[in-house]
């Protein structure tokens, strides 16, 4: 069976199936699961269901989980807008390996970014 579109996976979460289901994981799981100190307000999908049916109303892979922790964990998988998460292919800051002045930024094309163009050792003296 192939994976569900967007426009289907959103319907699935009006349904009573998943409205019963996300009761009994706040049920289950009062405190969030991730951080252990708020209470659980959000149904997460461990592991995310990509639009399997299956996976998307398996109970051991939900848990209850607080808003914090919900939001930080959507946008490290998918930039927090259910977009497909793109890899850039070089970080936008990389050591230098330089003495002193250790990281350049790659954000303004080839340019040092003069924000990060500081020496660390005169930062760290007197401290």
């Amino acid at each position: 069976m192939p994976n569900a579109d967007a426009h289907t996976v959103k319907l699935w979460y009006g349904r009573s199936t998943w409205q019963n289901l996300r009761k009994l994981i706040l049920h289950r799981d009062p405190i969030c699961t991730t951080c252990n100190r708020n209470p659980s307000t959000e149904v997460d999908h461990v592991v995310p269901h990509k639009g399997d049916w299956n996976l998307f109303v398996d109970a051991k892979n939900l848990a209850g989980i607080c808003k914090p922790c919900h939001s930080e964990k959507t946008a490290a998988e998918d930039q927090g807008f259910s977009n497909p998460r793109k890899l850039n292919p070089s970080p936008r800051v990389q050591p230098t390996g330089l003495s002193g002045k250790n990281f350049v930024s790659t954000s303004v094309g080839s340019a040092v970014d003069k924000a990060l163009d500081f020496n660390v050792d005169e930062l760290l003296e007197g401290i």
